[in-house]
């Protein structure tokens, strides 16, 4: 083995070696350590190819134990015998060196020429080797082949064909000779450019197998790596995209406070305003002004006289808890709807629904790693109904008043009869008295009936007193829950709000995580390989 495929072949197997001993890192290396297999088996097999062709097969194979008796790499040389009377082809395949015998005492054929022509054209190194028979028989005919001979070499392929003169003896046996050895010393010298060139080949071919499996190695890596950030993080290191991120949830939490704050403000300036007895249109106004406009209805009860507060108008009359409980449904109603259209159609910046969209198009940038973005509407529209938070009978009860007035049935009675017999005495006797007793007893009366009335208007101012201070209270409580509602509203939307955008953070966090754990193993991959790279490099120096 020549000193320089030895030497390749130990580069080949320290580089397996070393391969073999990543792959607990790298389980990709088989492919390069087949490859080097490969080539170390292919140096342990390789030969030189020389083909000797000639019309002679006897001599051709004498000719051939002689000669392999000369190499020094004749370990590395594999000789074929060629007939010249096969085809053309046969001879030049598988061929590194074509060695054509010419015997002198023939003129050179027509098949001599096209061999030489052909090999000549497939640039394959050829030697000729010429038999010269003048030690058997001197004859011009010998010295004239070999003239033309070598002025057709010398006139058609100078530099291309070495050709070497060599004698025969009586026996036509070849001749120890200086030019004999010429050519041996060719064939060694042509057999060791051979594998220099060979290993040359090789060496070169391995490097760049090696240059190119590493660079396709870290730009598949580089590759992915650059996939994940283009999926996931718009092309940017998954810490600044974090950061991105980060920053617009911390902005939309920011707008979304401010948002509910404002309408939270809106929902109290609004009940403040119900509740502002000097508002003309305010609900307290309106109750304050019903009770004083309403009149006092006697109604009997079980045998009692009780006092009510009604309302009266064009068409009929209702008693004033009942007008008073629809006048706070229609106004508290009327104040959800127009929270309601406040919130939906009306102040752009404070529109939810915009908001929304808003938040959709702040977050489009987290489409592409695949976290689903905010995606809610505004709860349900609430309603408020006064029979969910007060008994209406109760209120009609604490409503109306009992009737203090102390002339009773018997009374009244008693007063009759002293009536009717006064008049009776005054017609029979025509006396003072009688009529005494009459004027007596119709001042009595008077004087009760005056009596009751007075005692009514003082109830009934007793009653819208009373009842004023309940119905305040009834108010401010109505508007209370009414107003805690909406904000309580507001803040279970704000919550959802909250909870959907720490979702994504929390999710984005999450898939962040991972991609960043990918780009670092990958990144650690192309590391290795940069690191394997430089010492497999550093094998082959």
């Amino acid at each position: 083995m020549t000193p320089s495929l030895h030497k390749l072949i130990e580069k080949l197997k320290t580089i397996k070696s070393y391969l073999n001993s990543q792959l607990k890192h790298y389980p990709d290396y088989e492919p390069l350590i087949t490859r080097a297999t490969e080539i170390i088996e292919h140096c342990n097999n390789k030969k030189i190819s020389i083909k000797l062709a000639s019309y002679s097969i006897d001599f051709l194979e004498n000719f051939n134990k002689f000669t392999l008796k000369r190499y020094s790499l004749v370990e590395y040389l594999n000789f074929e015998v060629v007939n010249l009377n096969q085809n053309i082809e046969q001879v030049f395949a598988r061929c590194d060196l074509l060695c054509l015998i010419y015997d002198s005492q023939l003129p050179i054929s027509s098949l001599e020429k096209q061999l030489i022509e052909q090999a000549n054209s497939r640039q394959i190194k050829q030697s000729l080797l010429i038999l010269d028979n003048s030690l058997i028989e001197d004859n011009l005919i010998n010295i004239i082949n070999l003239d033309y001979l070598k002025n057709w070499l010398n006139n058609n392929y100078k530099q291309a064909i070495n050709h070497f003169l060599v004698r025969l003896d009586a026996n036509c046996n070849l001749q120890s000779s200086e030019e004999l050895n010429q050519f041996y010393n060719f064939i060694d010298t042509l057999v060791q450019n051979e594998f220099d060139n060979y290993i040359d080949h090789t060496f070169h071919g391995l490097k760049v197998n090696i240059a190119e499996y590493f660079e396709q190695e870290k730009k598949t890596y580089c590759q992915k790596i650059h996939s994940q950030k283009a999926n996931f993080c718009q092309g940017e290191n998954p810490e600044k995209f974090k950061q991105k991120l980060n920053q617009t949830i911390q902005k939309l939490n920011k707008e979304q406070q401010q948002i509910f704050k404002i309408l939270k403000q809106d929902v109290n300036q609004y009940k403040l305003e119900l509740l502002n007895p000097f508002i003309y249109d305010s609900l307290m106004y309106q109750v304050q002004q019903a009770i004083e406009k309403s009149e006092i209805l006697e109604c009997q009860e079980n045998n009692k006289t009780y006092l009510y507060l009604i309302i009266k108008n064009q068409q009929y009359s209702q008693r004033l808890p009942t007008y008073i409980i629809n006048l706070c449904q229609q106004n508290l109603s009327y104040w959800f709807e127009q929270e309601w259209e406040k919130i939906h159609y009306l102040k752009p910046e404070n529109n939810l629904p915009q908001f929304w969209q808003k938040t959709q198009q702040e977050l489009e940038f987290i489409n592409s790693s695949k976290i689903q973005t905010i995606n809610f509407n505004l709860s349900s529209k609430p309603v408020f109904e006064i029979n969910d938070f007060i008994t209406i009978s109760i209120l009609e009860e604490t409503s109306k008043t009992l009737l203090d007035y102390h002339y009773t049935q018997s009374t009244w009675f008693r007063l009759a009869v002293a009536m009717i017999v006064g008049l009776i005495i005054f017609l029979v006797t025509s006396k003072l008295f009688g009529f005494v007793i009459v004027i007596f007893q119709l001042i009595n009366l008077f004087t009760a009936q005056n009596a009751k009335t007075i005692r009514i208007k003082q109830q009934t101012k007793e009653l819208k007193r009373i009842v004023e201070g309940k119905y305040q209270f009834l108010v401010r409580h109505l508007c209370d829950r009414a107003g805690q509602i909406l904000i309580t509203t507001l803040d279970e939307t704000s919550q959802q709000y909250q909870i959907e955008l720490d979702a994504i953070a929390s999710k984005a966090d999450e898939q962040l995580n991972e991609v960043k754990q990918k780009i670092n193993s990958y990144q650690d991959i192309i590391n290795q390989l940069k690191q394997d790279q430089a010492e497999i490099e550093k094998l082959l120096l």
